[in-house]
């Protein structure tokens, strides 16, 4: 009976500190008071680009430069293959190594809106829905082969 406590307690203070991190998380406290309440959106299906994007709302994106992973690297090697300094904006909106994979999306983006592009990104820009999957489908193609160029590191 003990071991069956233990357990539950040990979850139930891991939902505290999860909640805890949570409200401190500006990008996921304004997603969730834009949305007004928590469900499942259309793009959540288990695919890379919606794994980037809730990634990227919970300030957890594995760049180097992120403090989530910052620690494992040296000053030396916080940089990308490119470079520059590795930040999810750099990869997903300015390396050069990624910039085929973007080209159609920031055009007709910027044609539509002009705005910061991260709000796409984080999915808080009102667009429509085929501009969207594009947008998505690209950064999950970008998040994709940075992955692949990790792993040849």
């Amino acid at each position: 009976m003990r071991k069956v406590e233990l357990e539950r307690r040990v979850q139930e203070v891991g939902r505290m500190r999860w909640e805890e991190q949570f409200q401190r998380n500006e990008r996921t406290r304004r997603y969730a008071q834009e949305k007004g309440e928590m469900k499942s959106e259309q793009y959540a299906d288990g695919q890379d680009e919606a794994g980037v994007r809730l990634m990227m709302r919970g300030d957890c994106l594995p760049v180097r430069m992120n403090e989530c992973v910052r620690w494992k690297y040296g000053e030396d090697e916080r940089r990308c293959t490119c470079g520059e300094e590795e930040t999810e904006r750099h990869v997903l909106l300015e390396c050069v190594l990624y910039e085929r994979l973007r080209e159609e999306w920031l055009r007709r983006w910027r044609e539509e809106r002009g705005e910061d592009l991260v709000e796409i990104v984080l999915g808080f820009a009102v667009t429509s829905a085929d501009l969207e999957r594009l947008v998505l489908r690209s950064v999950g193609k970008i998040w994709k082969e940075r992955k692949r160029r990790e792993g040849e590191r």
